[in-house]
């Protein structure tokens, strides 16, 4: 008795070593974004620049990052998770370390660019990583729980670039950078396994052949899209979430964090709630809760804007919209991920690539439609709430007809 409750003991403390592993690897994009952003004014001083110039390097790393998860997901299912990671977190490491001593802004576009390759094929493994390892619920919780950890690393990384910048010039951003590449990369090959089952294809064909895979099953697709709408709700709202409070409702500079932070401090209260809930609600039941607790939240937010909004009302309901991602978004992973087995480096990567694709969409279309008041953002918001919804019930009646 005393033997298989230690073995339980070890279990634990390894699921939570590895979900901390694994969401360190997926937090390289909101750290390797949301650090750079107070530094963003210094660095247009620097280059001689403006800071809409030096903006650009922010739509730049996102593509990377699509272009970096569409390869390294490919390239792990076919060479492993393991090797990829690895060659991902030491070019992640060499470009921010290369960041440092640039003084021209080609240069410093360039770099960004590679940084966020770099970075795009570690992350991709983190999920598939999870879908080699776990069954069932317990890879329900074990997403969960990733993505509770990872919902502190955009909590965290304004502040640790500001707190650089303190002491520090711009350059200290991407040393910190270099320096938390270094430690996970330390990290996994010390002690990540890999339990993936490379296909070791030659063909360039062949191996992008498990996009196919992913894009051909219908109920992949019915994941993918519920997904990328229920994070848009969220990316429109990051998009505007300066003007809303700032512009709109004249909030300080001070006040602003602390409203923009309580909306990720649900979203992993949610998270928490899920794993707990899960002894007795399936992930479709969650999934659908987490959907319907959205689509209220908007749709007040939609009538509120239409008959007189107040700060209040506003906080509120984005605290309930944005939260309601901590029971989405790992139930939908979850079940998404179900689907696939040989190729669940290529599936993650599609994830990954219509979140942030999808997500940064709406969020500068929204920006486009605003320009007095909150209406347009809070419509965007409703439509991908609907949609978010819609695909919900319907995997829930799909569900309940093959029973």
């Amino acid at each position: 008795m005393l033997s298989i409750r230690k073995t339980l003991v070890q279990s634990n403390i390894q699921n939570v070593f590895l979900a901390i592993l694994l969401a360190s690897i997926t937090a390289l994009a909101p750290l390797g974004i949301d650090t750079y952003l107070p530094a963003l004014p210094l660095m247009a001083i620097d280059f001689g620049s403006s800071v809409q110039i030096i903006q650009t390097s922010i739509s730049i790393f996102f593509i990377g990052l699509a272009l970096g998860q569409f390869l390294g997901g490919a390239l792990s299912d076919n060479f492993g998770r393991k090797p990829i990671l690895i060659i991902g977190l030491f070019g992640f490491m060499c470009t921010s370390t290369a960041l440092v001593w640039v003084d021209q802004v080609v240069y410093l576009l360039a770099l960004r660019f590679l940084q966020a390759m770099s970075g795009g094929l570690a992350m991709v493994n983190s999920s598939a990583i999870v879908n080699d390892r776990y069954v069932g619920l317990e890879r329900t919780r074990m997403f969960a729980l990733t993505s509770l950890i990872m919902a502190s690393a955009p909590l965290i990384a304004p502040a640790i670039g500001s707190i650089l910048l303190h002491f520090f010039q711009w350059q200290a951003i991407f040393i910190f950078l270099s320096i938390y590449a270094a430690i996970i990369l330390v990290a996994t090959l010390i002690s990540l396994k890999d339990y993936s089952t490379p296909t070791k294809t030659t063909g360039l064909k062949e191996l992008f052949t498990p996009y196919k895979v992913v894009l051909t099953n219908i109920r992949a697709w019915r994941y993918l899209l519920l997904s990328s709408s229920a994070t848009s709700v969220m990316f429109i709202f990051l998009t505007n979430a300066a003007f809303a409070y700032m512009e709109f409702f004249h909030v300080s500079k001070e006040l602003f964090p602390v409203l923009f932070a309580s909306n990720l401090l649900a979203m992993m209260i949610l998270n928490r709630a899920s794993s707990f809930l899960l002894r007795w609600l399936s992930p479709l039941q969650l999934l659908l809760t987490g959907s319907m607790l959205q689509f209220i939240a908007v749709s007040l937010f939609v009538i509120g804007n239409a008959t007189g909004l107040s700060l209040e009302m506003m906080v509120s309901l984005m605290i309930l919209a944005i939260g309601s991602l901590g029971l989405i978004s790992p139930n939908a992973m979850s079940l998404y991920m179900q689907s696939f087995s040989s190729a669940a480096g290529s599936a993650s990567a599609m994830m990954g690539i219509f979140n942030f694709g999808c997500g940064a969409l709406m969020g500068a279309l929204s920006s486009l439609l605003i320009h007095e008041d909150l209406l347009p953002m809070s419509l965007l918001m409703w439509l991908m709430a609907v949609i978010t919804v819609y695909l919900s019930y319907l995997a829930n009646n799909m569900q309940d007809a093959s029973h």
